[in-house]
């Protein structure tokens, strides 16, 4: 609790002369309220005693009906203030009136009652004033205008920040974070009086700004990273959101802040979203630093796929989009064939759609785009392709096998049914050359299946590493659209490599046997060197490049007639390191 503060609030008023025509009775003008809810009442006096005057009388009740209590009694025709102690208007409400003991008939005052201001310090950032009039309509010399007085906390003093006219509230959009700020009304009269309310403390805002709505959570088919879209805080003086993915443990980790209360989106290139669905969820936090609460978190959707290249569909599912407050209308599912662009395959109500009529051989991706019953937000899924990360299905397996022979020879195996013979023709095979393109190397009619690729000529390879990849493809006959033999697994070897190195070359110009360039076949053709030196240890020529060999020169002059030591160091498969040295012979 903040610690209490007398605070002194001058007012200074200029009086103005007009002709009065006096009541009988006292006008009660203004009732002021101080820091510590006592009360100072003032009146107007009466015009005249009637001939004697004995005393005023003043009432008091906490309650407009009563009872009411005499608090004093003034016997000077001239006092017109009174100071109540002990009032307590700083928690309630007071009420007074004034009874004048004279000559006259008409002796007393109307009852007014003491403003109570209340404050109200909402989630939106902002602070509701709201107080009472002292008498309705108000006294004639009320001038109707509110002052509305917000403590300075740097300089310890009350400040004038607004007026309102005739009205009982007033929103300040001033947050406190860490100490208590006073407020206070006041109501000025046209005697020179005035009516204050109680001083009312805003304490530090704790409260927590309300829940985000999340819009959707989506994933972008081109980039493949993951979307967040939200409607803005309701709290006016939101500073940013921070972002939460859920764990396993059943709590969130923040992964990012995202500053300024109208940024509402965020795109999360962290989070795996390729591999599972992935729930987020947004908390605001506000000037104070205090942060929001959490709402229910929206989840991907996650998109899988089997193909059944016997029936020749695609079987697609995700998981349900939960939280749109109007639900889910429809599913869109979009295609790609071999790299078009996206259109739309069709609908769906379900969680499921089943793509028929697919081609052998083809690429086929896939997302999917959930559209809520508003007409107006979407949110779609990750994108999955065939042959890449879908599960391929029929009712035959065809189980591939391979292995490289030092004959630079590879040889496939596939497993063969007797009863296959009605419904296949034959088998394409494709190879694919340290990852290439795959591309059919040959066709091998039923009843075989084996394979043998022989890898001539050489020099188709003479850049690579020698990692071949092979899958086989049944070849449908006219008893079945697609053959009903599901296409094989890919099976990878890696070729032995091969490096010869001739004993001989004859620089002579004829264009036969002119360089000395070692023959490879699989060989990485990063981390090379190649050195050639004479027989005193002099290097003579070296190179990085694997296509570059000697021309029997030193610096553009031919050497002579010699026996020559050459030194080869590279890589193959698995990063091996093999290094070679021996002599060659010169000869022109």
């Amino acid at each position: 609790m903040k610690s209490f503060k007398k605070i002194s609030i001058l007012f200074i008023f200029q009086i103005l002369c007009v002709n009065f025509i006096w009541a009988q009775s006292p006008s009660l003008k203004c009732l002021a309220v101080d820091s510590l809810g006592n009360v100072q009442i003032s009146w107007g006096q009466p015009s005249d005693s009637c001939g004697f005057f004995t005393q005023y009388d003043i009432y008091y009740s906490p309650n407009l009906g009563g009872p009411y209590s005499l608090i004093t009694s003034i016997s000077n025709f001239l006092t017109t203030t009174y100071y109540h102690n002990g009032a307590n208007a700083d928690v309630g409400s007071c009420y007074y009136y004034i009874s004048c003991i004279s000559g006259c008939a008409s002796n007393i005052s109307d009852t007014l009652k003491t403003i109570l201001l209340v404050l109200n310090n909402t989630i939106q950032g902002t602070t509701a004033l709201n107080w009472n009039d002292t008498y309705n309509p108000l006294v004639p010399t009320s001038t109707g205008m509110y002052l509305i007085y917000r403590e300075n906390s740097s300089l310890g003093s009350m400040q004038l920040i607004d007026s309102v006219f005739q009205l009982n509230q007033f929103v300040d959009s001033f947050t406190v974070c860490n100490d208590t700020i006073d407020y206070q009304i006041v109501m000025l009269d046209s005697s020179g009086c005035v009516s204050a309310s109680n001083v009312v403390s805003l304490y530090p805002d704790g409260l927590q700004p309300g829940i985000v709505i999340i819009d959707s959570v989506s994933i972008d088919n081109i980039t493949g990273f993951g979307t967040i879209g939200w409607q803005r805080g309701n709290a006016s003086d939101i500073m940013g959101y921070i972002i939460y993915v859920a764990n396993d443990f059943g709590g969130w980790d923040s992964i990012n802040t995202v500053y300024g209360a109208d940024n509402t989106y965020y795109l999360d290139i962290l989070s795996a979203i390729d591999t599972d669905a992935v729930v987020y969820n947004i908390v605001a936090i506000d000037s104070c630093n205090n942060k929001g609460v959490f709402g229910d978190g929206h989840t991907t959707m996650y998109l899988e796929g089997s193909l059944d290249t016997c029936l020749g569909e695609a079987l697609l599912s995700w998981n349900e989009y939960y939280l749109w407050s109007a639900g889910v209308s429809y599913y869109d599912i979009f295609v790609s064939e071999n790299g078009a662009p996206f259109s739309l395959l069709g609908s769906s109500g379900t969680t499921q759609f089943v793509h028929t009529g697919i081609v052998r051989g083809a690429t086929y991706c896939y997302f999917v785009r959930a559209n809520d019953g508003t007409g107006f937000i979407t949110a779609s899924s990750n994108t999955i392709c065939s042959y890449k990360n879908m599960v391929t299905s029929s009712n035959i397996s065809l189980v591939l096998t391979a292995e490289a022979r030092d004959s630079i020879k590879n040889v496939l195996y596939w497993n063969e049914d007797p009863n296959w013979g009605s419904l296949i023709s034959g088998y394409f095979i494709y190879r694919s050359f340290d990852g290439g393109k795959f591309e059919l190397v040959g066709f091998q009619p039923f009843g075989t299946g084996v394979f043998t690729d022989s890898l001539m000529p050489l020099d188709d390879f003479s850049s690579g590493i020698g990692e071949f990849c092979y899958y086989v493809v049944p070849s449908k006959s006219s008893a079945n659209l697609y053959g009903c033999i599901d296409t094989s697994n890919i099976e990878c070897v890696t070729q032995f490599p091969k490096y010869v190195v001739p004993n001989t070359f004859t620089p002579n110009g004829d264009g036969i046997n002119d360089v000395f360039l070692p023959i490879r076949v699989f060989v990485d053709k990063t981390d090379y060197l190649f050195i050639i030196y004479n027989r005193w240890g002099q290097n003579l020529f070296e190179t990085t490049n694997p296509d570059i060999g000697w021309d029997g020169k030193l610096k553009g002059s031919k050497v002579q007639n010699d026996a020559y030591v050459y030194y080869v160091s590279f890589k193959i498969r698995g990063n091996e390191q093999v290094v070679k040295a021996g002599t060659v012979m010169l000869l022109r």
